[in-house]
């Protein structure tokens, strides 16, 4: 599977801003694969997941929820990717492009993730998802950000002027 038919499977399963409908939409779709193309599809998603595990980001998601834990900026991260390659690629390049489309808890998707997972392990009748030896970094990739001061106003204006109160 190349990184275009993953993206192609993300922008197919997208249900607006309904994440289960989502979920359900992209079951559908990785049940029509093959289980190699179904471990394909989680290896993609892990790696933009890894690729996405900034502190930029987390200093967005920081702003635009108010606060954000490790799982959280987790289901952050696989929310975005779940919005489709434009969004996704925008906000890495510029985490501000979040601020013309999203709202709080509206980028979050947990489950989004564990589509692949359940439909690996049903097609092949009971088989674990194999280990694709990726692992995430200890830290965000980036600057870390500092959240008592006007650190994260300073660097993401557009966000902290529409989503600080």
């Amino acid at each position: 599977m190349t990184e275009d038919k993953f993206w192609e499977i993300i922008g197919q399963s997208q249900a607006g801003h309904d994440a289960n409908a989502q979920i359900k939409a992209l079951e559908k779709i990785l049940w029509g694969l093959g289980t190699d193309e179904v471990a394909a599809f989680d290896r993609i998603f892990t790696q933009l997941l890894i690729k996405s595990y900034t502190w930029d980001l987390w200093g967005a998601a920081y702003i635009i929820d108010g606060g954000c834990s490790d799982d959280g900026f987790e289901y952050f991260r696989r929310g975005l990717i779940a919005s489709g390659r434009e969004k996704f690629e925008k906000a890495l390049e510029n985490p501000e492009s979040l601020a013309d489309w999203t709202e709080p808890d509206e980028v979050e998707n947990e489950g989004i993730k564990y589509v692949s997972y359940k439909v690996y392990e049903e097609k092949s009748g009971g088989g674990k998802m194999p280990d694709d030896g990726l692992r995430y970094p200890s830290n965000p990739s980036g600057e870390p950000w500092e959240e008592d001061n006007d650190d994260l106003e300073r660097r993401f204006p557009a966000l902290w002027a529409k989503f600080s109160s």
